[in-house]
């Protein structure tokens, strides 16, 4: 883990070349609309192809289940290597496929979020 002035970089998933899930990871936005919470992902350059799929955590069913956006599946692709979450909260985690360059992912999040 590293820290900045008013960041705090998680290593999610290390770079590797091998197929990776990371630990589940808990967004929480705030109770106020005026200060909300953000999140950042982000992850090596990925090649033609690859990706890093974000899963969220589905408590009713008790299982992981693609997070969608908007219809459409929220992953870390070729020329797409950060994506935002702003003022949600839950419980995510990354999947990473094999990759022909060694690729990982952190998350960044607000210094003070516990």
């Amino acid at each position: 883990m590293g820290t900045s002035l008013n960041n705090i970089h998680t290593v999610a998933i290390a770079p590797t070349t091998a197929a990776a899930i990371s630990e589940a990871f808990e967004l929480r936005a705030t109770g106020s609309m005026q200060n909300p919470i953000n999140y950042s992902a982000i992850s090596s350059p990925l090649g033609n192809g690859e990706e890093v799929a974000v899963q969220i955590w589905n408590e009713a069913g008790q299982s992981w289940q693609a997070m969608n956006r908007d219809g459409t599946a929220v992953k870390l692709i070729e020329d797409h290597d950060w994506l935002t979450f702003d003022n949600v909260s839950l419980r995510i985690r990354f999947v990473k496929g094999v990759t022909v360059a060694a690729v990982g992912v952190s998350l960044v999040s607000p210094r003070g979020v516990v």
